[in-house]
């Protein structure tokens, strides 16, 4: 029998009751969100998986899991506007994004916020900033589709009189609708 503990290190309490020595070791497969089982060592510190790390007499062994960070495709979607990153990349598990494009997307009337993992206005998670630089590490289990997020820009309509007398300023965001003030 085996315990499993955590993750990270397997403990061979009675090998003599397994059957086929080798058949429960290869066919182990614990699981660890964002990583796939490369193999296993019996030091916490090793790095190169062993083949067979027991005998008839191990008792006792401990088995520590050596993970691989899995590699997912991350597409691009310019969410309206135009241009920018265009090309598909891959992130790593727990690794930072890699480097994009620092070309920012363009469209009429909007500033370029970022790259989010939801096409919504609001809410999601920030993956690269506006300047295309890593904004976290890569958390999603899946291969995954970013969107550019972007904020209506600003604009200040002043209001005057027919003799030019200006009578006040209102600030309105770019494609909104709104009512002319009367004089």
């Amino acid at each position: 029998a085996y315990i499993w503990e955590g993750g990270t290190r397997l403990v061979v309490d009675e090998p003599s009751s397994m059957s086929s020595h080798g058949a429960w070791y290869n066919g182990f497969n614990g699981t660890e969100d964002g990583y796939a089982l490369a193999g296993w060592v019996t030091s916490a510190s090793a790095t190169t998986p062993l083949k067979h790390p027991w005998s008839s007499n191990s008792a006792g062994l401990e088995l520590y899991a050596i993970w691989k960070a899995n590699a997912y495709t991350v597409k691009f979607n310019a969410n309206g506007g135009s241009g920018g990153q265009a090309k598909d990349i891959t992130a790593t598990y727990g690794s930072a994004m890699p480097a994009i494009s620092t070309t920012k997307p363009t469209r009429a009337g909007y500033a370029f916020q970022g790259w989010y993992d939801t096409s919504a206005s609001t809410g999601g998670t920030q993956y690269y900033t506006a300047d295309g630089k890593s904004a976290r590490k890569w958390d999603k289990t899946s291969n995954t589709t970013l969107y550019a997020r972007w904020t209506a820009n600003t604009y200040n309509v002043r209001y005057f009189t027919k003799d030019g007398t200006h009578i006040g300023t209102d600030q309105k965001a770019y494609d909104a609708w709104f009512n002319l003030r009367g004089d």
